[in-house]
């Protein structure tokens, strides 16, 4: 590559060796996560249940989640075109796998983003839309999950019980509303454009406000962001009747969602461990044992491995291209 990604006034980068002890500490982070889902496993449980796996309902998961990747692709695309950047469908959906790619072999979402960023930029000539377009689409993608996780509370809390669990459902899916709020105050704040660094974040603001100022553009990408969350939850109900859990569709809908809010935070590898830990809690209320949600939860992440080794091969194709 013979330019490095620039966005201009925001801020230097970060050195790859400044980047090492955030680094180290996520993969020890993820070690200890993993260690602490998997220290009550049973794993002859684990073993058979994998034994006797149907492997369609495995491989229809995998279908279903190259499926949201489609999505994500097109979701995406409308939102650089708002951010005034070109790219055809086939070319979003190649960097979305090419993404996918990265977020399974780096242990934070960098790597995904800044992939996408690379070759938006590239293909354009203009980094600050690239960039733009992909903070607000993974923006986006967070706040209409904390939007669904809200949404779906009176029927979490009908298999939810535990008041501890109910009220953190409830802190998660309010901080996406409260982060929602605070994004829409900052784009009416002019008054920020004085500081290069708030400048963008404030140009960020509006942009997304832009989008969703068009009803048409608006019911497009909220729509699309539903039906991606909501094709995490059918993979993973395909999973489960892949090892015959007893986890229903409309359980699947009120339990998984508040899953993947959390697996959201930043502080392991791909989510690994944050996954698991929050996976074998919340299936739990449908009934399901730790180690068989510890492998639903498993079998997940492998079926997003499989997607990222697609990815990879789209990342060795695409650079013998260039």
């Amino acid at each position: 590559m013979k330019n490095a990604i620039r966005v201009p006034a925001a801020g230097s980068q970060p050195s790859s060796m400044e980047k090492l002890p955030g680094t180290f500490l996520r993969v020890a982070l993820t070690a200890v996560l993993l260690w602490l889902a998997f220290r009550h496993a049973d794993w002859s449980r684990i073993g058979a249940g994998l034994a006797h796996m149907q492997a369609i309902w495995f491989a229809s998961a995998i279908v279903v989640l190259a499926f949201q990747l489609g999505l994500a692709a097109q979701r995406w695309r409308w939102i650089a075109l708002g951010c005034g950047a070109t790219v055809s469908t086939a070319s979003a959906l190649r960097y979305i796998f090419i993404s996918q790619f990265f977020s399974q072999t780096l242990p934070a979402t960098i790597g995904a983003d800044g992939a996408r960023i690379w070759y938006l930029g590239r293909d354009t000539g203009d980094w600050k839309p690239a960039f733009y377009s992909v903070f607000i689409d993974r923006g986006i993608g967070g706040l209409a999950l904390g939007i669904l996780v809200v949404a779906i509370l009176p029927g979490a809390f009908s298999k939810i019980q535990d008041p501890a669990g109910r009220l953190s459902l409830l802190i998660a899916g309010s901080s996406c509303l409260v982060a929602l709020a605070a994004v829409m105050m900052i784009g009416s704040l002019p008054w920020l454009d004085r500081w290069a660094a708030t400048r963008h974040v404030r140009t960020i603001a509006v942009t997304g406000g832009k989008l969703f100022g068009d009803s048409a553009t608006a019911a497009k990408i909220t729509i699309t962001s539903i039906a991606i969350h909501l094709f995490s939850v059918l993979a993973i109900w395909c999973i489960a009747q892949a090892l015959t859990a007893p986890l229903t569709a409309t359980g699947a809908i009120f339990l998984v969602p508040p899953v993947m809010l959390i697996t959201m935070v930043p502080i392991s590898v791909a989510g690994w461990g944050v996954r698991e830990s929050a996976m074998i809690a919340a299936l739990g209320y449908a009934g399901i044992g730790n180690s068989q949600g510890l492998l639903i939860s498993l079998l997940f992440g492998a079926a997003g491995f499989v997607l990222g080794l697609a990815g990879g091969g789209v990342w060795i194709a695409q650079r013998r291209k260039d």
